[in-house]
């Protein structure tokens, strides 16, 4: 369920829309059917998840094949890349790319500033240790850095250079939170403060 879309050459960012623009932007389409997806050009329609995240889809099915999402890992997917606007870096989502070895990758969240470039993942789904480090490699090939947020603390690696985190997402309250690991679990990540079971809130939708 991608967050950005194509008018002509412009990318348009679901998350960078209030709802009246969102629902402005939704009847103009409805009527002129300008908006393209940017993964295979088809027609877009403009939805809401059950958390209230807008999203662009497909206005029907054809050949392009994207990996479903759930409603928590699209809420978690709009609300990092909501939470780097105003900073000094620039997001996109669902951005590709190939590794030298030809390899593609699907960045839920790439990150930008400057010459430096960070993929957030979204792991809601199981995903075991191997592959994590898999993908985190063709990143790494790819001249990226790879931050990961998952779901269960049994994903989570204690190394430096594969930075993971727990993520919550509350249903009940629409609120994400990223949980910093103990230094006694990850000691690369200790800081004058003990952050242990610490919490960090991201935005609540209204």
């Amino acid at each position: 369920m991608p967050l950005r879309c194509l008018d002509e050459h412009t990318e348009i960012a679901a998350y960078n829309l209030n709802e009246n623009e969102w629902e402005e932007l939704k009847k103009l389409n409805s009527s002129l059917h300008h908006l393209k997806m940017h993964c295979c050009g088809s027609r877009v329609v403009l939805k809401k998840s059950s958390l209230g995240t807008q999203f662009f889809a497909h206005s029907k099915k054809g050949v392009c094949i994207t990996a479903p999402e759930s409603v928590e890992h699209l809420f978690a997917k709009s609300q990092v890349a909501t939470s780097l606007i105003g900073t000094d870096w620039s997001a996109r989502t669902e951005v590709t790319g190939k590794s030298p070895m030809g390899e593609q990758w699907i960045a839920d969240v790439l990150a930008e500033r400057g010459s430096k470039k960070v993929a957030i993942e979204i792991q809601w789904s199981p995903q075991d240790q191997e592959e994590t480090q898999r993908r985190q490699k063709r990143y790494k090939d790819s001249g990226i850095r790879g931050l990961w947020l998952f779901r269960k603390p049994t994903n989570l690696l204690s190394e430096k250079h594969t930075p993971t985190f727990l993520l919550e997402v509350d249903i009940a309250t629409k609120l994400a939170k990223v949980k910093l690991q103990s230094y006694d679990f990850f000691p690369y990540y200790r800081r004058d403060s003990d952050l242990r079971g610490e919490k960090i809130e991201h935005k609540r939708l209204n």
